[in-house]
């Protein structure tokens, strides 16, 4: 294999590790139960941008998506349900505590 692709696939194995560590990192340091990264409804905590409601649901696309790839937790939802959510959305990293 060449160089050029072993390059390539070292860059790919990091940038899907890196996530799943980081992530697991924000969990123990701020004592969460979980969460995921992406653009949700805000659970309990946001590390990085709360955009408002009605601003999200009136401009971005209806959708539900979650999935993990190893450790790491990817979220997008919105839909016409949250749109009374009085916390906004998470664009980055939200942090749920627990019920």
């Amino acid at each position: 294999m060449k160089k050029k692709y072993k390059s390539l696939i070292l860059i790919a194995i990091i940038a899907l590790i890196l996530p799943s560590i980081l992530q697991s990192f924000v969990y123990l340091f701020s004592g969460a139960c979980g969460g995921s990264f992406g653009l949700r409804p805000t659970a309990h905590l946001c590390v990085g941008v709360e955009i408002d409601s009605e601003k999200t649901i009136r401009k971005l696309p209806s959708a539900d998506i979650d999935f993990h790839i190893l450790f790491f937790h990817f979220g997008y939802r919105v839909d016409e349900k949250n749109a009374d959510w009085s916390e906004g959305f998470c664009l980055g990293q939200d942090i749920w505590y627990g019920e």
